[in-house]
């Protein structure tokens, strides 16, 4: 059974106005980022949710210093094709 079969004028929940190609894109950032997580020794384990939308990158989870949250945000910055970088990095110094 399909729930909502038909048409209808609003748009879907969790829906955006992005093109294709900005979701092309924002997904092909999100896996440049997650590549150079994945190969810096200090972010290879961190638990980082990453996700881009229009070409801002957002970067939360929880991180063992303010150092290694400041580094995550710098090489995130200098990705080929970020604008913005959208900060919810938590610290938690206690771990």
């Amino acid at each position: 059974m399909l729930i909502g079969e038909g048409k209808s004028s609003a748009p879907a929940i969790g829906s955006s106005d992005r093109s294709s190609q900005q979701i092309v894109a924002d997904d092909a950032l999100e896996t440049a980022v997650r590549s150079v997580f994945s190969s810096d020794s200090a972010l290879r384990s961190a638990n980082v949710t990453i996700a881009a939308e229009d070409a801002v990158v957002t970067l939360s989870g929880t991180l063992g210093s303010f150092e290694l949250r400041d580094h995550a945000i710098g090489i995130t910055q200098d990705i080929s094709g970020v604008d913005r970088v959208n900060n919810q990095l938590q610290v938690n110094t206690r771990q």
